[in-house]
């Protein structure tokens, strides 16, 4: 069985602080690939509104989905201006259900700074944002 994967990375600098990420991910992931015994990704179906409660007036963007497609994670702009409040919320649901209403996440990660672009591991035990 032919094996190859492919290399996604990421690298960012801010002052002394470099964070660099790395992936290697199988080559069956990938639509068109030889190897057919993988998952394939694709094609995506047209974006659609959830509506409420989770889609709002305010900017709500930055969407993350647990592997388990039962928890919306996503950042709400709660003012105006890119330099209004940002916070990390969550929808949750029992299924393949409707979304319950978004929660704003507590103290532990929303703080008076702005945090943003929520991502879960895969276990489910860490999340990684920015602030």
């Amino acid at each position: 069985m032919k094996q190859t994967n492919r290399c996604i990375a990421a690298a960012t600098l801010i002052g002394t602080l470099v964070l660099a990420l790395a992936s290697l991910l199988p080559a069956s992931a990938w639509k068109g690939d030889d190897n057919d015994d993988g998952p394939k990704f694709g094609p995506w179906s047209a974006p659609v509104n959830l509506g409420p409660p989770v889609n709002t007036v305010l900017a709500d963007y930055q969407p993350f989905i647990s592997k388990d497609g039962l928890s919306l994670y996503f950042s709400v702009l709660e003012g105006p201006t890119q330099n209004s409040p940002q916070d990390i919320w969550v929808a949750k649901r029992n299924s393949e259900s409707d979304w319950g209403a978004p929660q704003r996440l507590g103290p532990e990660i929303n703080t008076p700074a702005t945090e943003g672009q929520p991502f879960v591991t895969v276990d489910g035990h860490w999340m990684y944002f920015n602030t």
